[in-house]
């Protein structure tokens, strides 16, 4: 896991294989654990709008369940984010998912190492603010 923050917000970046088997939109344990700790850090008052997003690698996904990496991103986010919202405390309406499918890789999919960093679910923070008047 690790995080950045940007013009954009506090972004959160799960490696899918933490969370995810090949292929599967199915949390497995470790990532239903990571999603009850990251729901924790998520209340705030006020409420932050928060996006989730799921990204794959290049490799062409055509199995029974999925027709393609759109669809296995999407429902990644969206299965990573019900596991969020599991927590009470948050705000449901604050929350979306997104699907970016293999076209916002973080580095090339060169190799199997690489194919491995771009496979990953996202959790952008958004602020109730204008981070550019905050951060000097």
């Amino acid at each position: 896991m690790a995080t950045d923050l940007s013009d954009q917000g506090l972004m959160i970046t799960i490696e899918n294989d933490v969370s995810f088997d090949p292929g599967s939109a199915e949390v497995n344990q470790a990532g239903i654990e990571i999603a009850s700790e990251i729901s924790k850090l998520l209340y705030t008052d006020p409420p932050h709008e928060v996006i989730i997003s799921g990204h794959t690698d290049d490799i062409p996904m055509n199995n029974a369940e999925f027709g393609s990496n759109w669809e296995l991103s999407v429902m990644r986010a969206v299965n990573f984010m019900t596991l969020i919202l599991d927590n009470n405390e948050l705000d449901p309406t604050k929350f979306s998912a997104m699907g970016y499918g293999e076209y916002k890789p973080i580095v090339p999919n060169t190799s199997a190492e690489n194919r491995t960093m771009n496979r990953r679910v996202e959790v952008l923070i958004l602020p109730n603010f204008d981070i550019g008047e905050h951060i000097q």
